[in-house]
């Protein structure tokens, strides 16, 4: 309808303190993501193919020798505005509006994990799906999903890139958590819980009440 971007929350600017919180989020969604996939198995090689974790090593020397800023267009900035726009503005609002929040943020998240194909990538995204889903409710405005799935996916690739300016250190920082998985997975989970749980309290109305209909 007319009122579209009105009823997805997209025509509202969020609150300084909710955009702060949503940058403040990101570097515990990289934490989370690269631990999870440096935890799946990868050997024997049969195991890496089917988990994607090789294609995901290809995908990445793929891309190392693209401009940076082609590279966070093409990979940020088209997904945080596609895939909101569709898993959190549209299916999720329906899921939530019709199930209640648990289940509709469970349901989108593992839909929106589902769509990213590779398994290893997959998991990852059901998870920083729910944080992305929990962002939209919480502010009340689709822009702070939108800002921290673009900056997710910009660093990620920025560390990639060999013209990066700050490959050096997003480098660096990936490949310390790929080296001790097991230790960075909770701080990058603390991390989230910390900032999320901060969102939430600061905000009165947080969740759209579940649709009788």
């Amino acid at each position: 309808g007319r009122n579209w971007a009105s009823a997805i929350s997209l025509n509202r600017a969020p609150k300084f303190s909710d955009l702060a919180a949503a940058c403040a989020l990101v570097p515990g969604m990289l934490i989370v993501g690269n631990s999870m996939v440096a935890l799946l198995p990868g050997t024997p090689p049969p195991t890496e193919a089917i988990l994607g974790k090789e294609t995901m090593a290809q995908f990445e020397q793929m891309i190392r020798a693209w401009p940076w800023w082609v590279a966070v267009i093409i990979i940020a900035v088209g997904p945080a505005v596609g895939e909101e726009l569709f898993c959190r503005g549209f299916l999720g609002r329906g899921l939530v509006a019709r199930h209640g929040p648990a289940a509709g943020v469970a349901i989108t998240s593992l839909l929106f994990g589902v769509m990213h194909i590779i398994p290893a990538q997959a998991a990852y995204a059901a998870v920083l799906g729910v944080l992305l889903h929990l962002l939209a409710l919480a502010g009340q405005s689709l822009w702070l999903p939108m800002i921290a799935h673009f900056l997710n996916n910009a660093l990620s690739v920025m560390a990639s890139c060999e013209d990066s300016p700050l490959r050096p250190w997003l480098a660096a920082a990936q490949q310390s958590i790929e080296a001790w998985p097991a230790l960075f997975l909770p701080v990058g989970l603390g991390m989230c819980v910390a900032v999320t749980r901060h969102l939430m309290t600061e905000n009165s109305v947080m969740i759209p009440p579940r649709s009788s209909g």
